[in-house]
């Protein structure tokens, strides 16, 4: 329905090149129609990106030619939902953009994508997408992190003292992003995980009413935890809590920014993925040794037991030096090649407009 009037503002403005995200196939349409180059940028892993044009394309094939995620069942299903709600919406939308015909999530071997990721972390997956012909190239431009300033953070001064008493490397960061809601059954499992592992935590929680805290966790918890742990209601300053010295762990749902700003920082991701691309990602994370996962049962529900085990292993035990040492080298190689990867893309771009 955008379609119509974004033509009308892009014949006015007439700019030199179109960005465009997965979900407007149609725009590279319209700036092919005025003769302006159209790149894609790219905002999940390229290991998740690999895996779906894989399913996507070679639908017969049982797996990717690499070891990775969506081994359990469960999570398998959940692929094929998204799988199907893909194809519904390109039949839906016939022709809707890309170079060979409209396919909505495969590209052109004709076009360049932009992907917001590093070489230092998953280069066998970049070069995948090129391999398997979903895009000519497929250039990485770093992470695109978005260092946030001190907006609001006076409202958080007791929060930061509290921390700032804390020993270093003995406290978890646990947030689940902007976009999920934990059922109540998940919440009562992740504060018993955190009561049990006896470690000092930050929990950041979301529910869809903001009155809903004391009914959301188990009765008698903050009574319990004490001074050990913070409970805070819907926004918190990340990226300053994981760039401080006491934060030894960040229990995620593996959102590729939340992922980013792990690295960024130098910390652990203690991986409890929740849906889409998040398994993926928690599995990249294991992978290149910067996370440990929360492993659910066979029908995806997550235990308290578990939580305990897997954040007491991180901040109390050898295994966070482990993970803390190896999360450190990932981060100074990413930060090394970005800025070249950013001048690549550049010079990429600059060809391709004057051309």
């Amino acid at each position: 329905m955008s379609k119509p009037d974004f033509a009308k503002i892009f014949g006015s403005l007439k700019p030199d090149l179109l960005m465009y995200d997965l979900y407007q196939p149609w725009a590279e349409e319209v700036a092919r129609s005025h003769n302006i180059p159209a790149v894609k940028l790219l905002t999940s892993t390229a290991a998740f990106l690999s895996y779906f044009f894989h399913s996507y394309i070679k639908p017969d094939a049982r797996a990717p030619p690499f070891p990775l995620i969506y081994s359990k069942e469960i999570e398998q299903r959940r692929l094929n939902k998204l799988m199907q709600s893909a194809n519904a919406m390109t039949k839906k939308n016939p022709g809707g953009g890309d170079s060979d015909g409209g396919d909505f999530f495969s590209g052109s071997n004709k076009q360049i994508a932009l992907i917001t990721t590093s070489r230092a972390i998953e280069a066998k997956y970049i070069d995948y997408l090129q391999d398997v012909h979903c895009y000519r190239k497929a250039i990485p431009v770093g992470s695109l992190i978005h260092e946030q300033g001190d907006h609001n953070d006076y409202e958080y001064v007791e929060l930061m003292d509290w921390l700032g008493k804390k020993d270093e490397h003995s406290t978890v960061f646990v947030s689940f992003g902007s976009e999920h809601f934990l059922s109540k059954d998940e919440s009562e499992e992740i504060a018993f995980g955190l009561e049990r592992s006896d470690v000092n935590f930050i929990w950041v929680v979301r529910f869809p009413k903001t009155d809903e805290l004391e009914a959301q966790l188990p009765k008698g918890f903050l009574e319990r935890v004490g001074d050990r742990g913070r409970v805070v209601e819907g926004w918190v300053p990340q990226q300053r809590i994981l760039n401080h010295q006491s934060i030894g762990g960040f229990v995620s749902h593996c959102g590729f920014n939340s992922v980013m700003e792990s690295i960024d920082f130098g910390v652990p991701i203690i991986a409890m993925p929740v849906h889409l691309d998040q398994p993926v990602n928690a599995g990249l994370m294991v992978e290149i040794g910067v996370a440990v996962e929360i492993v659910r049962d066979d029908e995806g529900k997550v235990h308290r037991e578990e939580i305990a085990k897997v954040v007491k292993s991180v901040i109390v035990e050898e295994t966070g030096d482990v993970l803390r040492n190896r999360v450190r080298e990932i981060s100074e190689n990413s930060k090394y090649v970005s800025g070249k990867e950013m001048d690549a893309a550049v010079q990429e771009l600059i060809h391709l407009c004057k051309n």
